[in-house]
């Protein structure tokens, strides 16, 4: 488990190009479809909704 988290973590801070902690909605969506996670553009915009 910890070894995902930090995989996981590496792959966010590589898509965080500000720096400050946040990458864009269209970023995270990049990084879910790389770990196998890949889902329609409107369950995303649903879930984000959330």
């Amino acid at each position: 488990m910890r070894e995902n988290y930090v995989i996981l973590k590496k792959a966010f801070m590589s898509f965080d190009t500000q720096l400050d902690g946040f990458i864009s909605i269209e970023d995270l969506l990049s990084v879910l479809t790389q770990f196998t996670l890949p889902m329609s553009r409107q369950l995303f915009s649903q879930l984000m909704e959330k």
